[in-house]
C-alpha cells in the first residue's frame, strides 16, 4: 500500500531537500507513476471515490512537472511542455470516462519519461 502524502519520513524528506532539480523530476515521475497504478488498483476493487482523489493528485504533480519546464527563453521547453500538457489532458479523460485502459497510457508514458 502506498503511504500517505501525510506521513512523515525522515529519509524521503532528506533526499527531497538534497536532490538536484533532475533527481526531484525523477522522483515526481515515479511517484506519478507509482499512484497511476494505485488508481488502477482501487477502481478495479470499486473504490471510484478513492481513486479519483488520487488521480487529483497525479494531476498536480503533472502541474509541478510542467512549471518546472516552463520557460520562454529556452526554445527546447515547448516540445516538452508540449507533453506534460498531452499527459494533463489523458488525466481529464481517464477522469471523465473512468478509463482504466487510458490510464495505463498515461503510466505507460511517464514510465518512459522516467
Amino acid at each position: 500500500m502506498l503511504m500517505d502524502e501525510g506521513d512523515a519520513n525522515p529519509y524521503l524528506q532528506q533526499e527531497v531537500l538534497s536532490a538536484s532539480p533532475a533527481r526531484l523530476r525523477w522522483m515526481l515521475i515515479g511517484r506519478a507513476v507509482e499512484l497511476c497504478r494505485f488508481v488502477d488498483q482501487l477502481w478495479a476493487s470499486g473504490q471510484r471515490t478513492l481513486g479519483n482523489q488520487w488521480l487529483l493528485r497525479i494531476r498536480e504533480i503533472l502541474g509541478e512537472l510542467l512549471d518546472g519546464v516552463k520557460d520562454a527563453q529556452n526554445p527546447l521547453s515547448a516540445p516538452i511542455c508540449d507533453f506534460y500538457l498531452y499527459l494533463l489532458q489523458i488525466t481529464l479523460e481517464v477522469e471523465q470516462r473512468q478509463d482504466r485502459k487510458r490510464l495505463n497510457v498515461l503510466a505507460e508514458l511517464l514510465a518512459i519519461e522516467a
